[in-house]
């Protein structure tokens, strides 16, 4: 497991854009994956930088909905 703590403090610092960041970090998920090594990867952040941020389609995305909407 793989913990990312505070995706919006890397945006509203660097000044660079980094809207593809979890993009890059499904691609990185899906080559561990590939070579027999599963990662999971947990990113936080606050959401005041959601509107900034490109989400990957993803399969995850279909279990956290359904984890979010039955709790």
């Amino acid at each position: 497991m793989v913990l990312l703590d505070g995706f919006d403090e890397l945006l509203q610092a660097t000044g660079v854009s980094q809207s593809d960041y979890l993009l890059k970090l499904a691609r990185f998920q899906q080559r561990e994956a590939d070579q027999g090594r599963p990662v999971i990867v947990l990113v936080t952040s606050r959401t005041a930088v959601a509107d900034r941020v490109r989400y990957p389609t993803a399969p995850w995305r279909c279990v956290w909905s359904h984890s979010a909407m039955t709790r």
